[in-house]
């Protein structure tokens, strides 16, 4: 069994598994050596989910998640942190295509 699993969040379906622990596997290393802990790489695993959500080329994405109910679940949340908070203004700055993915992945 393989000691730590590593495990990436949302905006990674374009990379792989052997390529986040290319880019991970030193700054945990590092930060390990730092309390006196060695650790070799293979020790080290990635639990790899973003192809799930990756387009297909010829069929493009479609997120599976009602956009309504996820949106509104998302505008309660903001509310709750900061009722303050101008939801209108918040949405124009995150682009569509990237609010979409991040909602399907959520709802996932």
């Amino acid at each position: 069994m393989t000691p730590i699993v590593m495990v990436h969040g949302a905006g990674n379906d374009l990379w792989g598994p052997s390529s986040i622990k290319a880019r991970w596997f030193p700054a945990l290393a590092d930060g390990l050596a730092w309390h006196g802990v060695e650790i070799e790489e293979r020790d080290v695993a990635v639990a790899f989910y973003g192809d799930l959500f990756r387009e297909d080329p010829e069929e493009g994405y479609e997120p599976a998640v009602d956009k309504a109910a996820a949106v509104a679940t998302v505008e309660e949340l903001v509310k709750r942190i900061d009722p303050h908070v101008d939801l209108d203004e918040l949405t124009k700055m995150l682009a569509e295509n990237h609010f979409d993915r991040l909602l399907a992945q959520a709802a996932a």
